[in-house]
């Protein structure tokens, strides 16, 4: 049996192939996007820890949580993108609200993982 791992997802930005401009974009995306602002920016507006590590230390001297989840991504699986994944998080939300409530965890995760399976089928 393996380990659990977590899922991680990103936020980033991409060069469509077919852009018009795409030597701008590119460009763009060596000189603003990837700069230390700009993924400040990103993190304001949506808290996630950043990949940018100077970001993440200044955030950390005023937030420990972000230090904790960038520590758990590092042995995460990238989140899957696709349509099954929507029948796993009401299963696996009401399981998790459960067991907070105390039911037993072993046993409401596997009816919950038994529920997804027959989902995802």
């Amino acid at each position: 049996m393996e380990d659990a791992a977590p899922f991680a997802g990103v936020n980033s930005f991409y060069v469509a192939s077919n852009a018009a401009n795409a030597g701008f974009a590119q460009q763009f995306m060596t000189d603003v996007a990837s700069s230390p602002d700009v993924a400040k920016a990103m993190y304001e507006g949506n808290p996630l820890p950043p990949v940018n590590l100077e970001l993440r230390e200044e955030i950390a001297a005023s937030d420990e949580h972000v230090v904790i989840f960038a520590e758990a991504a590092e042995a995460a699986d990238p989140m899957p993108a696709i349509p099954a994944m929507a029948a796993i998080w009401g299963p696996l939300g009401i399981a998790q609200a459960n067991i907070v409530g105390g039911a037993d965890p072993h046993s409401t995760m596997e009816g919950a993982g038994e529920e997804i399976a027959t989902a995802i089928g």
